[in-house]
């Protein structure tokens, strides 16, 4: 803007012109020039955002993943432990990658749900074994990255054995016999699901809440119902028992690319409302949706927790849905693993807040230039707080300025940004120059299209482990195994997620046939082939999975 002082003797301009009309018409121009903020390059404005401890807002109950829906992690279990550490490490430890707040895995009945099977517990009605599968190695790993995560356990399916079907008594017996297995694993749950996807019976649910308090697990919270849509909440509203039974309302894929749905009915319930299972994005490409979503998810819906699936991508590409998770890790024969910009779109949000901090609505909503803005902050006297843009539906920089209030803290913010569609590492998670107050205590940040952008009070930090992983190679065939080393009913290493693959096991050696002289056992001697069910995460049930043995060698014949 031109100045309104001469250079030399710094007394006002005097406009050339005559008419009353043409002097009013600057004099209104130069007013609006001292007043109207400093313009971005978009949109000619300054989005002002004034974040104040004393807001008010729901509690952020946290943001996680999910390991089930059929051996979704069946592979990382046998990566060489360095590369296992490291991948470990990108999705739970605190300040290295994703953060994750929440782990979400399937209580296994031996059944299909889509990608495969996960090993159920109990086999039989007297067949109680908890050390079958992986989510137990899984859980704990993630436990002694972050001593503060939160498990969920939910079910795809259910074994055949039961009397009455899934929403049995039968069914909450084998829930309480899965917690005691967690008990003796020294793992608490948080959270329990009902039927992944297949409906929900509310009388069933007041058995499940019941049983919970009679075993000793008044805190497991019961989340109903796992399922696409809002109705479970009419349901509760027109049901006091079944309102009265459930914790959360958890409900599946809430989002499109640029909203998300909400529900009068589901707010007026004041229970946390969770996107118990969403995302479904690329390792690689999914960070513009993951991003949108986010932030859209309370925005649009309040919902306050936001569990992906699934947490990695560590099943053969020839099984459905390749590529879906935060990270690639189905080499184990090679130890090669991948991150992508998903990751740490994850990263910008989790590794900068913490479950049980609180919303800020009044920080919280749709920016001027497209895309949407959240806001946080810690309880506490002095709290933390951070502030996560994306700015997906954007076309053009655009300027924020925001202002802490009340007991938040004044100092500079720590800037962290990803820009969304880059396949070059050096554009994720970027740490950029702490942004200083200015004279009015407000940080003025541009925000570019296409990005997630945090300013926070919160330390965080970059792994740089990936760096190093080894070349991916093909996995050599054919593949040998004895069985010699395993326990009697693990599940053998790196063989194909087949349908129903977690009830093909090791027998007892005495129950073996005996191999030809000095020949090794051959097993996944082909290349797995998808599951010919073709289906998404719904449990397609096994009257037999509960019981069948199945031969010594893990592979079914075509």
């Amino acid at each position: 803007m031109p100045s309104t002082r001469t250079p030399s003797s710094g007394r006002w301009w005097r406009p050339a012109c005559r008419s009353l009309w043409a002097v009013g018409a600057l004099l209104i121009a130069c007013v609006a020039a001292l007043v109207t903020p400093t313009a971005s390059a978009g949109t000619g404005t300054v989005q002002s955002i004034s974040v104040d401890s004393r807001g008010t807002g729901r509690v952020f109950d946290g943001i996680g993943a999910i390991s089930g829906g059929g051996g979704t992690s069946r592979l990382l279990v046998d990566y060489p432990k360095r590369q296992r550490d490291q991948i470990l490490d990108y999705l739970f430890r605190p300040g290295y990658g994703a953060s994750l707040q929440i782990l979400k895995v399937e209580i296994g009945s031996d059944t299909n749900s889509s990608n495969g099977a996960e090993p159920s517990h109990m086999r039989t009605p007297t067949d109680v074994n908890c050390e079958r599968g992986y989510e137990w190695w899984l859980m704990d790993q993630a436990k002694k990255r972050n001593p503060q995560i939160q498990f969920y356990g939910l079910e795809w399916g259910a074994p055949g054995w039961f009397d009455g079907g899934f929403w049995s008594t039968d069914n909450i017996n084998y829930l309480m016999q899965w917690l005691g297995c967690a008990k003796k694993h020294h793992l608490d749950v948080n959270y329990l699901g009902g039927w992944n996807e297949k409906g929900w019976d509310a009388a069933w649910y007041g058995k499940l809440k019941a049983a919970l308090v009679k075993n000793g697990y008044p805190d497991v919270k019961v989340v109903a119902a796992d399922n696409a849509g809002w109705k479970v909440a009419t349901d509760m509203k027109n049901d006091p028992a079944f309102a009265k039974a459930v914790d959360v309302v958890g409900i599946h894929y809430p989002c499109s690319e640029i909203h998300c749905s909400s529900s009068p009915d589901a707010l007026g319930l004041d229970k946390p409302l969770f996107a118990s299972e969403s995302g479904w994005n690329n390792y690689l490409t999914g960070a513009p949706r993951l991003a949108a979503e986010m932030n859209h998810e309370y925005v649009d819906s309040r919902i306050t927790g936001f569990i992906n699936w699934p947490a990695a991508y560590a099943w053969y590409p020839t099984v459905q849905m390749q590529g879906s998770g935060l990270l690639r890790a189905n080499e184990p024969w090679s130890g090669h693993y991948e991150l992508g910009p998903t990751l740490w779109t994850m990263a910008q949000t989790a590794q900068f807040t913490r479950s049980g901090w609180r919303y800020v609505d009044s920080a919280s909503g749709y920016l001027d230039g497209g895309g949407t803005y959240v806001t946080l902050q810690s309880p506490g006297k002095r709290p933390a707080y951070t502030t996560v843009f994306e700015t997906t539906a954007a076309t053009a920089p655009q300027t924020v300025a925001v202002t802490p209030a009340g007991h938040l803290p004044r100092g500079a913010l720590h800037r962290w940004s990803t820009t969304l569609r880059s396949t070059d590492p050096a554009d994720w998670f970027v740490r950029g120059a702490d942004v200083s107050p200015d004279a009015r205590g407000s940080h003025t940040v541009t925000l570019q299209p296409g990005t997630v952008t945090t300013l926070t009070t919160m330390p965080g930090g970059k792994g740089r482990a990936a760096r190093t992983a080894p070349a991916s190679r093909t996995m050599p065939l054919p593949y040998h195994d004895t069985f010699d080393g395993y326990r009697d009913g693990a599940t053998p290493d790196t063989c194909p997620t087949w349908r129903a693959r977690s009830r093909w096991r090791p027998a007892p050696p005495h129950r073996r046939p005996p191999p030809a002289a000095g020949a090794p056992v051959v097993v996944c001697s082909r290349p797995s082939r998808p599951s010919p069910s073709g289906g998404r995460r719904s449990p397609a049930r096994s009257p037999s999975s509960g019981t069948a043995s199945g031969p010594t060698t893990p592979c079914p014949p075509r």
